[in-house]
């Protein structure tokens, strides 16, 4: 009988076990496994019955996935915000998400969606997050603090753009140019007889 070196095998089991978890891993990343998921592949569908089965919007997990370098400590909107998905960053926060939520993860350590939004050039999405409460200012310092040259200057030029811009435009006008100034008055009636 052949004696078999059980040390021989721990490399080969290994490699099993992290080829199953990437399996797991990417299985949970298609299907949208989680709300971080899902926000995260900006499944907006899956958001919705995630949510509407009691999913905790600021639960904290990786984004982009662990193939992918991801972000541990964030949130769906922080994911859902860097991954430039608009709609799924709409729904979460139409639904309460905290737009100024901070990531207690290495990469997103303090950092709010509009940090992730901004870090990834996704103007419509850094405008729509300003528009809903974003703290401009810890943003801006934040990306300051961290010499983040070209992120600072992209969020600074949108946040000036939208400090110029008239909050209300007026309607055309569809009155004549000139109203009367007084009704003609009515006349007294001639008499009956």
């Amino acid at each position: 009988m052949k004696r078999y070196d059980l040390k021989a095998f721990i490399p080969l089991i290994r490699s099993i076990f992290i080829l199953l978890l990437s399996i797991t891993m990417a299985g949970c990343a298609v299907t949208g496994g989680s709300l971080m998921n899902a926000s995260d592949q900006g499944q907006t569908a899956v958001i919705k019955d995630l949510l509407d089965k009691g999913a905790d919007l600021n639960e904290r997990g990786v984004c982009g996935g662990w193939d992918r370098g991801g972000e541990s400590g964030a949130t769906p909107l922080y994911c859902a915000a860097h991954g430039g998905h608009l709609e799924a960053v709409k729904l979460l926060v139409s639904k309460g998400a905290d737009v100024n939520a901070k990531g207690n993860g290495f990469m997103t350590n303090r950092r709010i969606p509009l940090e992730a939004a901004a870090y990834a050039s996704h103007a419509g999405i850094v405008k729509f997050l300003i528009e809903n409460g974003a703290d401009v200012d810890y943003a801006l310092g934040n990306l300051k603090k961290l010499e983040l040259k070209d992120e600072y200057e992209f969020l600074e030029k949108i946040v000036k753009e939208q400090r110029q811009a008239p909050k209300y435009r007026a309607a055309p006008s569809t009155l004549p140019s000139q109203l009367p100034t007084a009704l003609p008055l009515p006349t007294e009636p001639a008499a009956p007889f």
